[in-house]
């Protein structure tokens, strides 16, 4: 988003997801909803075709584990 001069906040406002979201894009810990992906192109000014076709620049980074889904028992 440096090329366009945009944070994850400007992105997240524009598109009206949460800033986390746009955040675990750019980790490759998570990817858009498919009706963000036309919103997303056209806010980077890509295409859809390219923004489809982009692989990551580097090893994935490391993001949080991911929260356990058990419920806790009652002491």
């Amino acid at each position: 988003m440096r090329k366009q001069r945009m944070t994850q906040v400007d992105l997240a406002q524009q598109l009206s997801v949460p800033p986390k979201a746009v955040s675990r894009w750019e980790r490759g810990i998570g990817f858009p909803d498919i009706d963000t992906l036309a919103p997303l192109a056209e806010a980077l000014d890509v295409s859809l075709q390219k923004l489809m076709r982009s692989e990551r620049s580097g090893p994935p980074r490391p993001g949080p584990p991911p929260r356990s889904l058990r419920r806790r028992r009652p002491k």
